[in-house]
């Protein structure tokens, strides 16, 4: 009785308070001034309060409705069809041209290009809850193997589904799956946050620790000296970089360079930046890449891409990329008897280089097209060496040609050797680089210099072979080297991709790569298996 009493009261005051502020809505006039505008676009509009029409402004059921005034994007709307009809009426023409567009190239290349529809306006409204049902479908899948930890469980925003309920029973057993639901999803993320938080610790302790010794190794690698038979070129100033010198190494045999106890007597300048930068400065009227290359070697943001000596170590080839690592090659050669720079310029051609033992400079240059159609040379004892036309050994019978293969997907010989006709540097993923000179008819072979690094010991490297199984069964090649000393079933693998069997000079070891293995890190070298258009 007393309960029933109780709650009497209760729906009297609740009914008291209801009809106070009824009259207040009406008769205050604070309140007749803020009487909010309702959206012209939602289906409200339609069912109008009487009594509450004449407290709004009338012009505004006067105004007609101009849908390019309101931008779907930029507002929350109940009414998805009218945005549809917008969304689609404003990009159906830059559709249409793209769609020819890609037909058109389809015809050219034989190719087919499948256009994919575009997901409905509502579907992308809910794309923030796409990831969520993803989740919850894949959990409820597997709700009866995967364990539940309650104090696991991180404090994520809950997001309950509404529905229209026929009993509160139906309700209560809803809610209790939205919350068990949760629950599995935080667990779900807990450990995979936990998983990848533990990895990127492993790893960013290894970075912080590359890092710091990439600084040092890069400044130890603009000093690297090159040792030769005769001689080791190297440089001794860390704020030039550009400037080159050369020692005999007759008394650094059988040991490291030491260039504190070097005399002057015995160092010999061979190239200054000043004196390239003077060089180019002749050369800017013909070309204006050369005024770009002369004022990045000012500000020391271009350095050499490849040194090349002759047998003799009397002239030496220096080559630049113009636009730095944009694959525009230039080259100049000096002449160290008579103490200068070779009046002439050699530009499109690729990094390699080769000479003879008859002053001739080999190289390959490039086409109209960008495309290496032409090995050539140039004798650098000729009096108008400055204006004479290389002289052509090898060139394509037709340079515009495309890339063509043969009935086993193969590419032809000829699409293959301009890039590689300098054949004297012998690269490896496990050893330094070696530039050797190779005499076919004694068989013999000479090394004109070759890169050394200290404390490094070859037999520790390890370089393997091996195919892998791709998804349509063709074996793919990859190559795997590492620290035999370092190698645990802890150990990170690269994957290195830039890698392809027609270029050497992806193998290249250099500073970075053994300080990698030293740590116990491998290098993986998949080979790519063909051309791709």
């Amino acid at each position: 009785m007393q309960k029933f009493l109780k709650n009497q009261l209760i729906n009297q005051h609740l009914r008291k308070i209801e009809y106070k502020s009824i009259i207040s809505r009406f008769l205050n006039k604070n309140h007749e001034n803020k009487v909010q505008q309702i959206n012209p676009f939602s289906p409200q509009q339609k069912q109008q309060n009487v009594f509450l029409s004449l407290l709004l402004d009338t012009e505004l059921d006067e105004r007609p409705k101009d849908l390019t005034e309101y931008n779907p994007r930029d507002r929350i709307t109940l009414n998805v069809n009218e945005d549809i009809q917008i969304f689609l009426e404003d990009n159906k023409e830059i559709s249409d041209l793209e769609k020819q567009r890609l037909q058109n190239i389809d015809k050219v290349l034989g190719t087919k290009t499948h256009f994919h529809e575009i997901l409905p306006y509502e579907e992308r409204l809910d794309s923030e809850h796409v990831m969520e049902t993803k989740i919850i479908n894949s959990i409820r899948k597997t709700s009866n193997t995967r364990p539940l930890e309650e104090n696991s469980c991180l404090k994520y925003k809950k997001f309950y589904t509404i529905y229209e309920f026929s009993s509160v029973e139906d309700q209560k057993q809803d809610v209790f799956e939205n919350e068990m639901n949760q629950k599995r999803i935080e667990y779900f993320t807990q450990i995979e946050s936990v998983y990848t938080d533990m990895s990127l610790f492993k790893v960013g302790l290894m970075e912080e620790q590359m890092l710091q010794e990439l600084k040092n190794r890069t400044q130890i690698q603009n000093i690297i000296p090159f040792y030769t038979k005769k001689f080791i070129y190297y440089n001794q100033d860390l704020d030039n970089v550009l400037n080159i010198f050369r020692v005999s190494n007759e008394n650094f045999l059988n040991k490291p360079l030491s260039i504190k106890d070097l005399q002057k007597e015995e160092i010999l300048s061979v190239l200054t930046k000043q004196e390239i930068i003077n060089f180019l400065e002749n050369y800017i009227e013909f070309d204006k890449r050369i005024e770009y290359l002369a004022d990045e070697l000012e500000l020391q943001t271009v350095y050499y891409k490849n040194i090349i000596f002759n047998k003799n170590h009397d002239k030496i080839a220096f080559v630049f990329d113009i636009y730095n690592n944009n694959e525009e090659y230039i080259c100049i050669v000096k002449d160290l008897k008579k103490n200068q720079l070779i009046q002439r310029i050699i530009s499109n051609i690729h990094y390699q280089l080769a000479f003879d033992d008859f002053d001739n400079i080999y190289f390959v240059q490039k086409n109209d097209l960008k495309r290496y159609s032409t090995l050539s040379y140039l004798n650098l004892e000729d009096k108008n060496i400055s204006i004479i036309q290389p002289i052509k050994i090898l060139d394509e019978k037709n340079p515009n040609f495309q890339l063509q293969r043969n009935e086993q997907n193969q590419l032809y010989f000829k699409e293959t050797y301009l890039k590689n006709a300098e054949f004297r540097q012998i690269t490896c993923p496990y050893k330094p680089n070696n530039f050797l000179s190779y005499n076919m008819q004694q068989r013999i072979n000479q090394t004109f210099y070759e890169i050394k690094y200290n404390k490094f010991n070859q037999e520790n490297y390890v370089m393997e072979n091996l195919e892998a199984i791709s998804r349509d069964g063709i074996n793919i090649p990859f190559t795997l080297v590492y620290n035999k000393q370092f190698v645990n079933s802890n150990s990170p693998c690269i994957l290195y991709l830039n890698s392809n069997l027609e270029e050497r000079t992806q193998y290249e070891l250099n500073p970075v790569f053994i300080s990698a293995f030293d740590r116990g890190a491998i290098i993986c070298y998949p080979h790519m298996r063909e051309w791709f258009i």
